[in-house]
């Protein structure tokens, strides 16, 4: 096996954990407006759950709400919820096209535009948190992007390295 395809694999994994953590908690928030950090016992134990769910003490923020509030009401939530289909989804329709851009001689926009949205990705997640308590969701879809951006860098390190040899 070559590089190439190890990175592949590497990358397809990365961007399938990054579709599954828009099901995953990705932040808890007091519902009366205090501070959840440093987090109480109440709010530790509350969060204990797999998939916690609101109440009148925390609210829970997940990706997969946000995609459904845009369903309900796209004059409202249209462009947050788009946002978030983009965030999530992008890096597995980049796996998929990625292999038509190998042999192109502008295969550098094609890995520029992938960090760029990595950066994008790893911001929306983060702006999705409300400034919440991060909860598990959002560490593994920061995870999952990071892998994916390192994949990318190596790639394009890989390219530079055999393009200078080429010479």
């Amino acid at each position: 096996m070559n590089s190439m395809s190890i990175l592949q694999k590497i990358r397809l994994g990365a961007a399938v954990v990054l579709v599954c953590a828009i099901f995953l908690p990705l932040s808890q928030c007091s519902s009366n407006g205090e501070s959840v950090k440093p987090p109480t016992a109440k709010a530790l134990a509350h969060a204990g759950h797999l998939f916690p769910r609101s109440d009148k003490d925390f609210q829970y923020q997940y990706g997969i709400k946000c995609l459904q509030l845009a369903f309900m009401n796209p004059k409202d939530y249209g462009l947050n919820g788009a946002l978030t289909l983009i965030a999530f989804l992008w890096p597995l329709a980049f796996v998929v096209l990625d292999k038509k851009s190998r042999g192109s001689p502008f295969w550098w926009i094609w890995s520029v535009t992938a960090l760029l949205l990595c950066a994008g990705t790893a911001y929306w997640i983060k702006a999705l948190t409300l400034d919440g308590r991060w909860l598990y969701g959002a560490y593994v879809g920061e995870a999952a992007i990071a892998i994916y951006a390192s994949t990318a860098l190596v790639t394009i390190g890989d390219r530079l390295r055999n393009f200078v040899r080429s010479r």
